[in-house]
């Protein structure tokens, strides 16, 4: 087969569609040696990361560049549904399609569905994605026979909201692989973040969604000096660090908090913005806890990230977040700081359920890898080869 696949969203960085584009690329280039796959990226101004365009120039595949402005291909695309796939790339057996677009094509066409979030929480989700993603759908429902997605309850929301047939729907978890790092990196990345008392950690853009006012709320009620709170990711929309942290620095007249809570708000959480996977990774392996307080999520990188490195977890009971940590992590109710607050004093108490999570997640997580996603998806698009 053929197989052209829009690898756009690979830019992103530091995004979750970002790191699944990064990963499958590189697992075609990996275990793909009996099939043609071409690779389009369209960015006007970043260029595609230098490991993922190295990752193909070592294969047989090939990688096209267009320097097209995302927003002009999504007018394109997505309004005026022109430009076919053709326009790039010719005698195509499949294209698949990423997060933002959704091209004509004259030939078999698949997509890639994270979530729907925008439907399911329109509110946490910022006005022009949702207008987007509105008019992608339009076209993946009348164009697109295939449709991947990360987990049950993405294909579950599929089913429902779009109503889709569920004979077009394949669920396929991605794979999940972090850096190997040695105890220098370790050490290096707790020198370089000042990481020098226990902490809790959280990733996620800072937006609405990742809900992390409730997650700050439920920490200070622990009243804990010695322990940190530690977020990483970048910004997100419709929410600000100082908005996060304004009910909690403000002096305690004003809002009710005691002169510790304060204190804690002030000296023990931790805002690290974007941070490499290595060091990432370190943290993931060092933390005495994970906590992932998301409203609604597609699938959940870091959940599977932080269980790898031997993090116990602690996260919501709604979406595909419930789907992964059920049976081996702590779940809360995302809405109620007080359960996020009972599930942080559990695992940060309890050595006997840390024990067991952690080792459980570890089992759990060992079976999110990137070749079994790759032969899903070939056998799949073969099996449906028209």
């Amino acid at each position: 087969m053929k197989i052209g696949i829009d690898i756009s969203q690979v830019a992103h960085e530091g995004t979750g569609v970002a790191r699944f584009t990064r990963g499958f690329v590189k697992a075609i280039c990996r275990f793909d040696k009996n099939h043609e796959w071409i690779f389009l990226y369209a960015s006007m101004r970043k260029k595609i990361p230098d490991d993922v365009k190295h990752a193909i120039h070592e294969t047989n595949h090939k990688l096209i560049s267009v320097p097209i402005p995302p927003t002009l291909l999504s007018h394109a695309w997505n309004d005026m549904h022109t430009l076919p796939v053709q326009t790039f790339i010719n005698n195509l057996d499949w294209f698949i399609t990423s997060d933002w677009t959704e091209p004509p094509a004259s030939c078999n066409k698949a997509t890639i569905v994270h979530d729907l979030v925008y439907l399911r929480h329109p509110e946490t989700v910022d006005a022009t994605v949702q207008k987007t993603q509105q008019k992608r759908m339009h076209w993946v429902k009348k164009e697109t026979s295939t449709i991947f997605t990360d987990s049950r309850s993405s294909a579950n929301d599929i089913e429902e909201l779009l109503k889709i047939e569920p004979k077009r729907i394949m669920l396929n978890y991605p794979g999940v692989d972090a850096p190997t790092v040695s105890q220098a990196t370790v050490d290096a990345t707790k020198k370089k973040h000042l990481l020098n008392r226990p902490f809790i950690l959280a990733v996620g853009k800072i937006e609405p969604r990742k809900n992390l006012a409730r997650l700050i709320k439920a920490f200070l009620t622990l009243h804990r000096k010695d322990l940190d709170l530690v977020i990483v990711g970048q910004k997100g929309w419709n929410i600000s660090i100082n908005e996060l942290l304004a009910p909690h620095v403000t002096q305690s007249g004003s809002v009710g908090l005691s002169e510790k809570m304060y204190d804690i708000a002030t000296n023990n959480i931790k805002f690290l913005g974007f941070v490499p996977d290595q060091e990432l990774t370190s943290m993931y392996k060092i933390c005495a806890c994970f906590a992932f307080p998301s409203i609604w999520e597609g699938f959940g990188y870091p959940v599977i990230e932080a269980m790898q490195q031997g993090a116990p977890v602690i996260g919501s009971d709604t979406s595909s977040t419930k789907e992964l940590l059920s049976g081996h992590a702590i779940m809360f109710d995302p809405y109620d700081a007080g359960q996020i607050a009972a599930a942080l004093r559990r695992v940060l108490e309890d050595a006997t359920l840390r024990a067991r999570n952690i080792e459980a997640g570890k089992a759990f997580a060992a079976s999110f890898t990137w070749e079994r996603y790759y032969n899903t998806v070939i056998e799949t698009l073969s099996s449906r080869n028209v």
